[in-house]
């Protein structure tokens, strides 16, 4: 059936004519169910490099019949029980993250189960930055999945997504749009990993390019959640930022047609990004023909003008609402919130949102009043609408499309939304001064059955179309063909699906062509046509498409050959042509059209360019040679030029480019120790003469050789020579004995109370210096310090012995080896020993004096004396004066101590018994 319009036929699904909603037969409840899987991405707020600080995650529980809630990690196997009492609000926290590395599977995966329905929403906080999702019951997951997230505004935080999987050994893939921080996997090649049963994945870009677009895909179920650690929407780089968190949807709850709401109470403009699911997605906005995506791509735009906007798109879409930054004494910060599409609506609902218990005096508390929700329903059944059991009032049409909405101030706890005559869905969110959040209400996640029906029809190229509330608006780029539409409808209780074939018919034309000669007339339709060009007649053609006939009127002229040649490089001028110089070999048409008189002439030049032929040869000699080329000596270089005739009548020239041939030496080191060899190499095809200076006798067996090894004794200059003496190329090289050692060094005898010893290599034409000390310690450099851990000389060595290796530039080197006594130069006690194994078994003082009175006593931890002693030989074995053994632990010391001299010295420390 044809549906002729004015206009010119568009081939995009952009609006659809609503019908009368019939009451509703059966009861959808949104995201209702006793089985749910959560985890989470970094929350990235005031954290430099993206890492996570201390954060609590939670989720609020709601549902109308009391319940029993269980949350499990599979992974850590921590199970908690809850009770929750219908019509109330069962808030869970789940645990309190340190910080979640990206790219390692790890047990941030919780498992939530319920003796009732409930739904569940779930809480990534942090002091200015959280957000909410709606979590969908583990039956509505799917295998298949399509990333979106906002990454639109410069950030210097980064996007992630998170994802968990609920049943053992599931398979993932995806292709990462970006780098990702904890793999190494290249942008070109497939990730794949193996989660198994609550194992959760965290990965976050490592650049402010996202995820958006990115295909996850499992051999089972999984639940993803996306978003931004902590981003920026529609602001500038210093306005707010904070998290965004929606669950994916999986692709089969995808839909087609959408209603979204702009926020309330703010000035800034909220962004709607719609994503693509398939090829050729074309994305209507109220009406209008905005784009066409392919799968993986997104479109954006602002709520700016209007409160409102109907989404339409001939593919399955998703469709996300971000909340604007801070900025301009706008209220709140970003979210995100999931919108559901229309055939996914429900008739009842429930919802529990957590009161911020932060500060009210400070700037990202929600105060009661600024939590709302945006309710969206069909026009005709808003007088059934119901929040907490009160009717929704207030409510405002969504254009023409049949829809209504209303925004509500709510509180927080729990609340149900129901509608008995209809489907609707909704959106809760709030706002303080620097946060905000936002979750979507109202999502039917059961499969809906739908009849499908095969529709077809036909139209004229150029028209529109109206039928089955399918509404194709004209577009001025028209296509032939059969394109297929499907539309969703729902009568009564009938779920349609229809598929509408829609063949676009040509419209019928033909073209007539006329030659004239020059003045003639042809008459056609009534008109006389008398110049060249295109005449264009449209005729009605009653009961079928219109067709057009394209008249092409053009000259007889009488046309004159002429052919022609030049050479490359020449111009041509004759025959009424006056061409520029040719660069190209070949034959070209030229055409020139003149009257004369009343006679048209087409004059057609056949120019053909022939070649000329350029040759260069390059010759290379040695300094004195000569080369014969046609009947010509040349000795000197430079380039000669030689001009002959070709057979085409076109010269030919050769250019002779004459050079001395190059000649070099090289050696494999620049200098040696004296002695060493030396291997020199020479460049060329010349007569090998070797020369040395100071003269080197072993050069008189290597003439006429190349390479050669030489030995010099001291620095030597070889040279290479012609037949004629003179000398082609020379270097230089080098010798040096090796340095002669002599080291410097701060002390001679080490004090164990400080056993720092620096040393320095002061030996002359050093380059680099190596220690090796007798525990296996190397140091480089021409200083060397180092001090030894009094701890480890429990057992004092005699001594500390080290050998310098010292070496010149020529790596030419010589040893020496030093050695210093270690003594105890005061007063010393370890701080730990073992009674039961090992040297270190007693306990007692080391000294470098003379003693001429000594006490030690020690003391459990409570000032009871356990043992003494008055002999500087005599250490304490870990025993009571009675010999009982005293069990691991510190003990306190007292001492006394004076020496011949008249000093002394005394004090207090601890010291610890292992066993």
């Amino acid at each position: 059936m044809r549906r002729p319009l004015a206009h010119i036929l568009t081939l995009i699904l952009l609006a659809f004519n609503i019908p009368a909603y019939a009451q509703v037969q059966e009861d959808t409840v949104g995201c209702y169910d006793n089985d749910f899987w959560v985890t989470y991405f970094v929350n990235g707020y005031s954290i430099s490099d993206g890492t996570c600080n201390t954060v609590p995650l939670s989720v609020d529980v709601a549902g109308p019949e009391d319940a029993v809630v269980t949350v499990n990690n599979p992974v850590t196997g921590i199970i908690d029980t809850y009770n929750h009492t219908r019509g109330t609000k069962t808030h869970i926290l789940l645990a309190t993250v340190s910080d979640i590395p990206s790219g390692t599977p790890s047990d941030k995966g919780w498992h939530i189960t319920s003796s009732a329905p409930i739904t569940v929403v779930a809480t990534n906080y942090k002091y200015d930055s959280y957000d909410n999702c709606m979590l969908l019951p583990t039956a509505a997951l799917g295998n298949e999945y399509i990333v979106q997230d906002n990454t639109l505004q410069s950030s210097v935080y980064a996007p992630a997504i998170a994802l968990v999987a609920t049943e053992g050994n599931t398979n993932i893939r995806m292709l990462f749009p970006c780098p990702v921080a904890g793999i190494s996997t290249a942008q070109t090649d497939t990730f794949r990993i193996t989660l198994n049963t609550g194992q959760s994945l965290m990965l976050r870009s490592t650049t402010w390019t996202g995820f958006s677009g990115m295909e996850v895909l499992a051999d089972k179920p999984i639940a993803l959640f996306q978003g931004h650690s902590c981003g920026r929407v529609n602001s500038s780089d210093n306005g707010g930022r904070d998290l965004q968190m929606e669950q994916a949807h999986p692709l089969s709850m995808w839909g087609t047609e959408f209603i979204v709401i702009k926020s309330m109470n703010r000035n800034e403009p909220d962004q709607v990004l719609v994503t693509a699911g398939a090829d050729n997605c074309q994305v209507g906005l109220d009406n209008t023909l905005m784009t066409t995506l392919q799968r993986g791509q997104t479109y954006n735009f602002n709520i700016t003008s209007q409160n409102h906007h109907r989404i339409t798109t001939t593919q399955p879409a998703y469709v996300c609402l971000y909340g604007a930054s801070y900025e301009r004494n706008t209220p709140g910060d970003p979210f995100s919130s999931s919108i559901n599409p229309v055939y996914r609506w429900v008739n009842r609902a429930y919802y529990a949102l957590q009161k911020n218990n932060t500060n009210p005096n400070q700037q990202n508390y929600i105060q009661d009043n600024n939590n709302y929700i945006n309710i969206v329903t069909r026009t005709s059944t808003t007088d059934s609408m119901m929040l907490d059991e009160q009717c929704v009032t207030g409510f405002v049409p969504v254009g023409q499309t049949g829809y209504s909405y209303a925004r509500v101030v709510t509180e927080p706890g729990a609340h149900t939304l129901r509608n008995s005559q209809g489907t609707f869905t909704a959106n809760a969110y709030g706002f303080g001064a620097w946060v905000g959040y936002g979750f979507d209400v109202g999502l039917r996640v059961d499969p809906v059955q739908y009849d499908t029906i095969d529709f077809y029809d036909t139209i004229c190229l150029g028209q529109g179309y109206d039928t089955l509330n399918l509404t194709l608006q004209p577009i001025h780029n028209t296509t032939v063909g059969t394109f297929i539409f499907q539309r969703n409808i729902i009568d009564g209780s009938s779920h349609l699906h229809y598929i509408i074939h829609l063949t676009v018919l040509p419209t019928p034309s033909s073209e007539t062509y006329y030659a004239l000669a020059y003045g003639d007339t042809i008459m056609f339709d009534g008109i006389p046509l008398t110049e060249e060009g295109e005449y264009t007649f449209s005729y009605n053609a009653p009961g079928s498409c219109d067709s057009i006939v394209t008249v092409h009127i053009s000259y007889r002229y009488d046309t004159i050959n002429i052919y022609d040649t030049i050479c490359r490089g020449q111009s041509y001028t004759g025959n009424g042509f006056d061409l520029p110089i040719m660069s190209t070999v070949g034959t070209r048409t030229f055409l020139r059209d003149t009257i004369e008189g009343t006679i048209p002439h087409r004059y057609m030049l056949h120019l053909t360019v022939l070649p000329d032929y350029n040759t260069i040869i390059e010759r290379t000699i040695v300094a004195g040679d000569t080369i014969h080329y046609e009947d010509t000596i040349l000795s000197a270089i430079g380039s000669y030029t030689f001009h002959y005739t070709a057979t085409n009548g076109c010269d030919s020239t050769v250019t002779l480019q004459l050079t001395y041939e190059t000649v070099s030496i090289y050696a494999d080191k620049d200098g040696v120790c004296p002695g060493d060899p030396v291997v020199i190499t020479a460049t060329g095809t010349h007569t090998y003469i070797w020369t040395s200076s100071p003269y080197n006798p072993e050069l008189d067996s290597l003439q006429g050789q190349n390479p050669i090894t030489v030995h010099p004794a001291v620095s030597t200059t070889y040279c290479l020579v012609d037949q004629n003496d003179s000398t082609l190329a020379c270097l230089t090289v080098g010798t040096a004995p090796p340095p002669v050692p002599c080291v410097e060094s701060t002390r001679v005898i080490l004090d164990f109370d400080n056993p720092t010893l620096s040393l320095l290599d002061c030996s002359s034409d050093r380059y680099n210096t190596t220690w090796t000390f007798d525990d296996g310690l190397t140091l480089t450099g021409t200083r060397a310090r180092r001090t030894w851990n009094r701890a480890t000389f429990v057992n004092l060595p005699d001594s500390v012995h080290v050998t310098m290796t010292t070496c010149n530039l020529y790596n030419c080197c010589a040893d020496t080896s030093l050695s210093f006594p270690m003594k105890i130069l005061s007063v010393w006690f370890p701080n730990i020993f073992t009674p039961d194994a090992g040297d270190n078994n007693l306990f007692g003082c080391h000294t470098s004096h003379d003693v001429e009175a000594y006490e030690l006593v020690i003391f459990n931890r409570w000032g009871l004396q356990l043992w003494s002693t008055n002999d500087i030989n005599q250490g304490w074995d870990g025993r009571r004066a009675d010999g009982t053994p005293c069990p691991q632990g510190a003990y306190v010391y007292h001492y006394y101590l004076r020496s011949t001299d008249g000093t002394f010295d005394n004090g207090i420390g601890t010291v610890t018994l292992l066993r």
